[in-house]
């Protein structure tokens, strides 16, 4: 360019290079600056007038997107791995890199005890969590205004209300009985009169206090541990039984979820007498970390420190009872061994042992003769159902515990054993599934239990009498109701199978028409007005 205002920047041959672009540039700036009164420089290389990549950085930041370990190629191994296309490399165990060998390890652990077997044994104790359920006194009240009121079924009343389940709650209880008595009798409920003779006996039992030998108190001295605890199960009625003899019971649940607390709550409820109480704690007890933090929590004092002062929230117990009754889901067959089968049979058997162990040396400082009575669940199903995984080979295995009662004195001296081989309980989680073959297994001779009747059996196992044979020797008990290897199920099973499949005679439905719809009626049922101080029945 010739003259204007570019003439003054040097030559105006052709710039051959991008360095002579750059002396232009700057040439230019410099100009227009002079021009203005203002002075520009460029800044220095260690100058903090700009920014500074640096290098080290810029290198870890691509090495974290597209180096080995990086985002992509983690990505892609994720890919593959779920589309099994993935190569399975064995890493030396001596590799020197800790991400390889812990890679190697994950992998070793997948392959022997299956890819489920890490989130298996994660604990789920928690202190924090465990809840007690103590409240009799005022869950009694609560029922004794719902069967004045009218709310509550008198039938129901009648098996729930027993008058002796309200001995020993006291005279604030017995006057809130008589209260409710005068309702109902002044009420104009059909069944007022029955109500209001159910309320006077619970009034005149109030204020009674328990005698020695009394339904009430027959486990009051004992605290039971019970593990497996859940909605129909063995272990809840057995819990049930305990808690109507005024024991403090420790249950674990695998979920303490707020359905299970609600159960939990209902179960005392139904069952508690006074003084009995019910701890509801989260254990995972195919961890073993669990099964000893259980452990330490039972024995120890738990206590809570705030603003300076400390305030025991739960005394260090000493079990005396242990009902093991914690089990998974069973299923497969001989040629399915493998991980399914060793997850069975750890909590089946080895948590088991672990917990006997554990439970029975809490206490061994303070209480001389102390004695933990374990009662053992066995099963005279050896393999006879079939396709229930481990189950067969962990009842026979708690044979060999009994015998080694006999041999292995550094835990049996703290230790006494009954061993029930349990029958055909309907309804469970392990035998619900067969609740179809229920009659044609009663037509073959064999009685079938409920929770009920079998945990009635069962804490028929702890009494005084029977814990003293037990110190010379374990005590067996024979509660198979007949179940043994002379009933052959497979044959039972494909019989109730084939009856099932079986198509029904048609028969030719009778004629009908629809009902016209009834009107409605408003509910003029009385209510008794709530008293002072007094909570309306929900």
């Amino acid at each position: 360019m010739r003259g204007e205002d570019l003439a003054s920047l040097g030559s105006s041959a052709p710039l051959t290079s991008a360095g002579a672009v750059d002396t232009l540039i700057d040439s230019a700036v410099q100009a227009v600056a002079a021009d203005h009164g203002v002075s520009v420089a460029k800044p220095s290389a260690g100058g903090a007038g700009g920014a500074v990549v640096d290098s080290a950085a810029l290198d870890a930041f691509a090495q974290s997107v597209t180096g080995s370990e990086g985002v992509l190629a983690t990505t892609a191994r994720t890919l593959l791995d779920a589309l099994g296309l993935a190569e399975k490399a064995t890493v030396p165990a001596d590799a020197d890199d800790e991400a390889s060998r812990t890679r190697a390890a994950m992998a070793a652990l997948d392959a022997e005890l299956g890819a489920g077997w890490v989130k298996s044994v994660t604990p789920a104790f928690a202190p924090e969590r465990a809840v007690l359920i103590d409240d009799r006194w005022a869950t009694a009240r609560e029922d004794v205004a719902r069967l004045g009121s009218g709310e509550t079924d008198l039938d129901a009343s009648r098996r729930l209300l027993a008058p002796e389940r309200f001995v020993g709650l006291g005279q604030a209880v017995a006057d809130h009985a008589t209260w409710w008595a005068k309702q109902a009798e002044a009420s104009d409920l059909a069944d007022g009169a029955e109500r209001t003779a159910v309320l006077t006996e619970i009034a005149q039992a109030a204020p009674k206090t328990p005698q020695a030998g009394d339904a009430t108190v027959r486990w009051s001295e004992d605290v039971a541990v019970v593990t497996g605890v859940a909605p129909g199960s063995i272990a809840a009625a057995v819990v049930g039984e305990l808690l109507a003899g005024g024991a403090t019971v420790v249950a674990t649940s695998s979920r303490l979820t707020h359905e299970r607390l609600e159960f939990a709550t209902t179960l005392y409820r139904e069952h508690a007498a006074a003084g009995a109480k019910l701890w509801m704690v989260p254990a995972n007890l195919s961890s073993y970390r669990d099964v000893d933090a259980l452990a330490e929590w039972i024995g120890n004092d738990q206590v809570v420190t705030s603003g300076g002062s400390t305030k025991v929230v739960k005394e260090a117990l000493v079990p005396t009872l242990l009902f093991p009754f914690a089990a998974p889901r069973v299923s497969g067959t001989l040629a399915d061994a493998g991980p399914t089968a060793e997850s069975q049979t750890r909590l089946l058997l080895w948590s088991v042992e672990r917990t006997i162990a554990a439970l029975s040396a809490i206490g061994t400082d303070t209480h001389v003769d102390h004695r933990l009575h374990v009662v053992l669940p066995g099963s005279p199903n050896r393999g006879t159902f079939g396709g229930d995984g481990a189950y067969g080979e962990v009842k026979s295995a708690l044979d060999a515990i009994v015998n080694r009662w006999s041999s292995e004195r550094a835990w049996a001296q703290r230790v006494t054993l009954a061993h029930p081989r349990i029958g055909w309980v309907k309804g469970t989680g392990l035998m619900g599934g067969n609740d179809p073959l229920v009659a044609a297994v009663e037509a073959a001779g064999v009685r079938t239990w409920t929770t009920e009747e079998i945990a009635s059996e069962l804490t028929g196992l702890c009494t005084t009498e029977v814990r003293t044979q037990a110190a010379q020797a374990p005590v067996n008990a024979d509660l198979t109701g007949g179940l043994g290897d002379d009933i052959d199920l497979v044959a039972l099973r494909e019989n109730a199978a084939a009856q099932a499949a079986a198509p029904a005679e048609e028969t030719e439905a009778p004629a009908v028409i629809k009902a016209l719809p009834t009107p409605g009626c408003p509910d003029s049922a009385h209510r008794p007005p709530v008293g002072r101080g007094e909570r309306r029945p929900r």
